[in-house]
């Protein structure tokens, strides 16, 4: 492999880490946090919920994002992803670390 994709691939598992993590860790309430993060999203183009005509891709992502919620019992108040990452915003909005936080870098 190339020092190129051993970067994407390690990349791709902190992201599947830090998606099953904000899911174990996941509240019902949000925090202040959160809720200012998803009102950024809430007017964001990549945001699935504000897009008419969703790709295969995309709506793909949006099951397989409700079958990891099913799998870890996690049931949120919302279905909406980023389709810039793929990831459930709710669950998105927890990151702290920033390489895991907006892939737009729309967040504080």
């Amino acid at each position: 492999l190339t020092i190129m994709r051993t970067i994407e691939i390690n990349m791709k598992i902190s992201q599947i880490k830090a998606s099953i993590k904000s899911r174990l860790e996941y509240k019902k309430e949000l925090t202040e946090t959160q809720l200012q993060r998803l009102k950024i999203c809430s007017v964001c183009p990549y945001n699935s919920a504000n897009k008419d005509v969703k790709t295969l891709k995309e709506v793909f992502m949006i099951y397989l994002n409700k079958i990891v919620d099913r799998i870890l019992g996690v049931y949120g108040n919302s279905e909406d992803i980023c389709t810039k990452c793929g990831c459930n915003l709710e669950h998105k909005s927890t990151q702290t670390e920033e390489d895991l936080k907006c892939p737009l870098k729309k967040w504080k």
